[in-house]
């Protein structure tokens, strides 16, 4: 065998093992994956659903794995029970596309990455039955704020719309701005004296009613006390007291005439409408109950002098 002939043979080998060797590498390093950077999701391209993670329908709601949608306007635990850490719930504002608008459920360690690309965490919201656009009630989560819903529950009755926090409290035995106090600010601190009332009768005209006008046209039970019951107003408003149950019902009919004005004038505001007082009135007077009807006149006639706003 000649010198020549084992030098080929040798360059043959090694480069037979050169050859072996690379293939085997190429074949470790694919089995085993090369590392590689961490994806940040492009502005201009739609998020890849992680691997294990529900489906979302287009209108948003998350589908469990059984396929029944669990989103929608439901009660913020439903919704919190089918996606919790460690996912979180995302918006995904499509780019260029911003009215189709999704829900996804999302690894937590993703939403950083959401958030940066334009996609934005859930609304909160909720219902607004009475439409004064103050909620109340149960509150709900979606990506879009449904009709019928605001992003508040400050309304402290959801079934008047005239009851919310930017409402002005009236004298009505209700909370009307919902800050926790019935009748307060000193909102039904007014009302005019009998004597105020039988001095200015020019002060009558916005109210109705006239100084002629016959007390039992209005309290009807005062027909029953005969003398009193045909009186005018204005003679009314001069009554003194006396004995038994006509004394008191004299007293009674001097204060309620005073909150019967009192009541029906645009610029007082007094703690009782016209309405209840002429109800208890009459109530009152048909008791025939002197201490029921003492106690009605005393309680009107302290309103009558809380203040009077006029002139």
């Amino acid at each position: 065998m000649t010198a020549s002939f084992i030098s080929g043979r040798a360059t043959y080998l090694l480069a037979l093992v050169l050859v072996l060797g690379t293939y085997l590498s190429l074949l470790a390093c694919s089995e085993a994956g090369s590392p590689t950077e961490p994806k940040l999701l492009p502005a201009a391209s739609e998020p890849a659903q992680l691997a294990g993670e529900p489906a979302t329908t287009e209108a948003g709601a998350t589908l469990a794995a059984s396929g029944e949608a669990i989103g929608g306007i439901e009660p913020e635990a439903v919704r919190a029970k089918a996606c919790s850490l460690p996912k979180v719930r995302i918006c995904h504002v499509p780019p260029g596309n911003p009215d189709k608008v999704r829900e996804l459920c999302i690894a937590a360690r993703s939403e950083p990455d959401h958030l940066a690309h334009g996609d934005h965490l859930p609304l909160t919201f909720w219902p607004d039955l009475d439409g004064d656009g103050f909620g109340a009630g149960a509150a709900a989560t979606g990506c879009e704020l449904p009709a019928g819903f605001v992003q508040n529950n400050d309304d402290c009755d959801d079934s008047n719309p005239a009851i919310h926090p930017d409402a002005v409290e009236l004298c009505d035995g209700l909370d009307n701005d919902c800050d926790g106090g019935v009748d307060e600010g000193g909102v039904c601190g007014q009302g005019c004296t009998p004597g105020y009332w039988k001095n200015h009768t020019d002060s009558w005209r916005p109210t109705n009613y006239s100084p002629g006008q016959l007390v039992q046209s209005v309290f009807s039970q005062a027909a029953a006390y005969p003398p009193l019951g045909s009186a005018t107003f204005l003679q009314a408003l001069d009554f003194g007291g006396g004995p038994g149950v006509e004394g008191a019902a004299r007293l009674l009919l001097r204060a309620a005439v005073a909150g019967l004005l009192n009541a029906a004038h645009p610029d007082i505001s007094y703690p009782r409408s016209e309405g209840a007082l002429i109800e208890d009135v009459n109530a009152a007077l048909a008791s025939g109950d002197e201490d029921t009807i003492l106690a009605l006149a005393a309680s009107t006639s302290e309103d009558n002098n809380a203040g009077c706003p006029l002139n």
